[in-house]
């Protein structure tokens, strides 16, 4: 960017000036930028490290007393089948609230059609009562 600034001296006063401060305004934002990406591999790596401390971490499966392999992982499986029944059954739940919302409104729609029919025939009861034109009649 230096170099450009540079070689503004050819330019006319004006150019130059305009260049030259488009050439700051320029710089400024390519730090900013560069500073942003910065911040974001930091924050990305940052993350990336906690993932990888979680899966290797060497938690305590045991409460006590003398635990070998076979019952640790046993353990572990019957940590993991639980959770993987409890997503499940949160997954139907919310399967079935979202089926009942619907039904909800449908149910919704449809009172709102039978009151506009209603209102329609009462319009159309009142017009032919005044034996006036009824154009709302389909």
């Amino acid at each position: 960017m230096a170099e450009w600034i540079d070689r503004a001296e050819a330019f006319s006063p004006t150019s130059k000036e305009r260049f030259q401060q488009w050439a700051k305004v320029t710089e400024v934002c390519l730090a900013k930028a560069q500073l942003q990406e910065e911040t974001f591999r930091n924050v990305q790596t940052r993350i990336n490290d906690a993932e990888k401390r979680r899966a290797k971490s060497r938690r305590v499966i045991q409460k006590g007393g003398v635990m070998t392999i076979d019952e640790a992982r046993l353990k572990q499986h019957e940590k993991e089948v639980k959770q993987k029944s409890v997503a499940i059954k949160r997954a139907q739940k919310n399967i079935q609230v979202t089926v009942i919302k619907a039904r909800v409104a449908l149910n919704r729609r449809g009172i709102d059609a039978r009151k506009a029919e209603r209102e329609r025939k009462k319009q159309i009861h009142i017009f032919r009562s005044k034996k006036e034109l009824c154009l709302l009649s389909y």
